[in-house]
């Protein structure tokens, strides 16, 4: 791929596999790979060589050579407006030991599958397969009159793509793998992926394991030994802990997680740090329209642990996008993370990242949003559709941003039904 100035090392060297067995060149994309017949590329009809050499694949590269911003890297193109480093620049600037070798991806980025423990409210069913039931009562039954066995027939390709029977998948990953530097593990939840590390097992038989670095977005809630024993033995492996509130909160957003048990976790992964120095933990917090009012005290929480954090700014679903908030609660939201002053049994470090990244989260929370409306309205019938569902209620779980936003919600109240779908 030829250089320029929106040169993107995912989509020369990077190849991404999707929760819904489709792919792409990173999970920031929003446009799928397809074939030469325009037909998307399933993992359970096509071959990670077809992905590789997909069209869809070419033109992208062409249009980052050309310096043109491609619509399916949009929320890079959001991030860097915004004043954030995005995906794209991130990776540039982490000097990825690739070669000029062409017949594989030397960057993996990959979520495979959506098995999962959890159902956080900014996942939706094709990421976690605990969202199935409640979703089909709360959305699909009520406004499809769909039956649950025929529900569930929409998402057959996700355990088909990723089935441990799909010999073309595993054998070719087991092939890529030894020869790659980099590989993302996302959610669903990877640590639960059995597969996942039997293709790692490769790469340390065939000895490259230590010239590979991993990453893993993890919900901290699976960890064993056999898994330290077998990670300990590549380059570097990075470990983001996402953890979107905390406290009494954390249950709220990342459905059903408890404190106690997330806390108790957490000193677990510190401790196998402390003990592999190979492995580097921060906590990664979603930045989303339910914990933003919150972040200056999470930050503040981890800060004093001295943990590394990094924000991440969600911007699918929209419904949970901060941009979709009412602009009257997105100045409100600027005045108190704006006070916010990080004191002294803070060190240096977290004080600078506050100050660079509490100005690039306002200025993605004030970014003007189409549709704006429409997002909160759908932001309103998730939240009251889930409440309902699972027991909480929005008031009580985040009491101080409910006072704030529940007025806008006032006129709302008179168009939702006891038993409304939830947007997915």
């Amino acid at each position: 791929m030829k250089q320029s100035n929106l040169y993107c090392i995912l989509a020369d060297k990077g190849l991404g596999l999707h929760n819904s067995g489709r792919t792409y060149l990173c999970c920031h994309s929003r446009k799928y790979l397809e074939d030469a017949q325009g037909e998307q590329i399933y993992l359970d009809t096509h071959t990670l060589e077809q992905a590789w050499t997909s069209p869809t694949r070419r033109e992208i590269q062409e249009s980052l050579e050309n310096n043109q911003e491609h619509a399916s890297c949009q929320a890079c193109w959001d991030d860097e407006h915004a004043g954030k480093k995005s995906r794209r620049q991130w990776h540039n600037s982490m000097n990825h030991p690739v070669t000029d070798r062409d017949d594989q991806p030397q960057i993996l980025d990959l979520k495979m599958g959506n098995t999962c423990n959890m159902k956080c409210r900014t996942c939706n069913p094709e990421v976690s397969s605990q969202w199935y039931r409640e979703d089909w009562e709360l959305a699909a039954q009520p406004a499809e009159g769909v039956s649950y066995p025929e529900y569930l027939k929409r998402w057959r390709r996700i355990p088909a793509s990723y089935s441990d029977n799909n010999q073309d998948l595993w054998n070719t990953m087991s092939k890529w793998v030894p020869n790659a530097v980099y590989i993302d593990y996302y959610g669903a939840e990877p640590m639960l992926i059995k597969k996942n590390f039997d293709v790692l097992q490769a790469a340390v038989d065939q000895g490259t394991a230590k010239n590979i670095d991993l990453h893993f977005s993890t919900n901290g809630t699976v960890w064993n030994d056999e898994l330290e024993n077998l990670l300990k033995q590549f380059k570097r492996v990075y470990f983001d802990l996402s953890i979107d509130d905390i406290e009494d909160r954390c249950g709220y957003v990342r459905y059903s997680s408890t404190w106690d048990l997330v806390s108790a976790n957490l000193e677990r992964f510190l401790q196998a740090q402390r003990t592999n120095k190979n492995f580097q933990f921060s906590v990664c917090i979603t930045v989303n329209s339910l914990n933003v009012y919150y972040l200056d005290e999470i930050f503040d929480f981890f800060a004093k642990k001295g943990l590394g954090t990094n924000f991440n700014m969600l911007h699918l679903p929209y419904q949970l996008c901060v941009k979709s908030l009412p602009d009257a609660v997105k100045i409100a939201i600027t005045d108190k993370l704006s006070k916010y002053v990080t004191g002294d049994d803070i060190g240096p470090w977290h004080q600078r990242y506050w100050k660079d990244h509490c100005e690039i989260v306002l200025n993605f929370l004030n970014t003007p949003m189409e549709g704006q409306q429409h997002h909160f309205r759908e932001f309103h019938r998730y939240t009251r559709g889930l409440d309902r569902s699972r027991g909480q209620t929005f008031e009580t779980a985040v009491p101080e941003f409910a006072e704030l936003i529940t007025p806008w919600f006032a006129p709302l109240d008179q168009l939702l039904v006891v038993d409304s779908p939830v947007s997915k």
